[in-house]
């Protein structure tokens, strides 16, 4: 499931990719979703991911993951740094409820603010 999600977000497929997100408060709409990426507030490009293993909790999982970033000069190489993503299991099927900063933004799912 992770892999399918980075996958249709690497490809632009922002539909598919909307589908994997969790139905929990504060989920951003799918316009509210496909514009982080077109403002830059979600950056997938230059970077790949390495699903790993997988720790069940109930209805709820997290998914270790290495993060791979490409970098611009000719004399280093790419570079990884470790992380995970958070599910939860709704209606038998497995969705995102958090992911790395390049595949995801720290806005959704959070209460709007109310001065």
């Amino acid at each position: 499931m992770v892999h399918n999600y980075v996958l249709a977000v690497l490809n632009k497929d922002y539909q598919k990719a909307y589908g994997y997100l969790a139905d929990l408060e504060n989920k951003p709409t799918y316009e509210g979703f496909r514009q982080s990426f077109f403002n830059g507030m979600v950056y997938p490009t230059d970077s790949g991911v390495e699903v790993g293993s997988a720790e069940l909790n109930g209805n709820e999982a997290i998914v270790t993951l290495s993060v791979y970033y490409s970098v611009n000069d000719p004399f280093s190489s790419r570079y990884a740094s470790e992380d995970r993503a958070l599910l939860v299991k709704q209606g038998g099927t497995w969705k995102l409820s958090s992911m790395p900063n390049n595949f995801w933004d720290y806005g959704w799912y959070q209460e709007p603010y109310k001065p």
